[in-house]
């Protein structure tokens, strides 16, 4: 169970939900009402699978044309958020969190006259691995990202080293962990991408991070308007 639990963890429904999820997953099927259980399919390999499969039965039944195309679409995210030869220790190289990762580093770090356009072009290319340059937000996107701010905030909550001070001595307090993923929040998706004037194309992604953030987060708005405060 998450230490965290009545203040800053997905709500008690949601995890109630999870832990339901996790107990009856072998029950599941996966293809019924598709694609609600889409993103219950938590092994990649797995899911492309089945992804196939169903873009296979739809091109031979010829019924529905716009959940086809919608299929087609998701298969093309998920080839490049997990391309089939990038792996790691734990299965497949996830992009958007690699992408994310190296925005926090490389934006944070100092930009000057020698190195702003080599730094730039780095930014750019990590905007684009989380399909915010040159892709649009469609809803088959939106849920993606909805799926990864929700990955990536159970993997904040849980990671006892992100919301630990002093070499993993002490657990930080509730308050100061949302607060300190509301900041990081607010740095990848509106502070950095400003200082390279790229604010705007990543005001979808920022707000579905942000509403994510919200509506997970006990006393989400509180910690939001006090990271918000600082940063002005």
């Amino acid at each position: 169970m998450i230490k965290y639990q009545q203040i800053l963890i997905l709500k008690k429904n949601e995890v109630a939900f999870a832990m339901l999820l996790r107990e009856n997953q072998a029950e599941i099927d996966y293809l019924e009402d598709w694609p609600l259980h889409y993103y219950e399919i938590h092994d990649i390999d797995q899911r492309e699978r089945i992804l196939h499969e169903h873009i296979q039965a739809l091109e031979a039944s010829h019924a529905d044309d716009a959940m086809l195309m919608a299929d087609r679409r998701r298969l093309f995210i998920l080839e490049k958020r997990y391309p089939a030869g990038e792996r790691i220790s734990t299965g497949r190289k996830d992009h958007f969190i690699a992408a994310w990762m190296m925005l926090l580093i490389e934006g944070r770090a100092g930009v000057n006259f020698f190195n702003q356009r080599s730094v730039g072009k780095h930014i750019r290319q990590y905007l684009s691995d989380l399909c915010i340059l040159d892709d649009t937000p469609d809803d088959v996107l939106l849920n993606e990202w909805r799926a990864f701010a929700k990955l990536w905030l159970s993997t904040c909550i849980e990671d006892k080293t992100y919301h630990s001070t002093i070499f993993g001595m002490f657990a930080m307090s509730d308050a100061k962990l949302g607060r300190k993923i509301a900041r990081e929040i607010l740095e990848v998706t509106r502070v950095i991408p400003a200082k390279f004037k790229l604010e705007k194309e990543c005001e979808t992604f920022a707000e579905t991070m942000k509403t994510v953030y919200l509506t997970s987060i006990e006393h989400g708005d509180r910690y939001w308007q006090d990271v918000l405060s600082e940063l002005h």
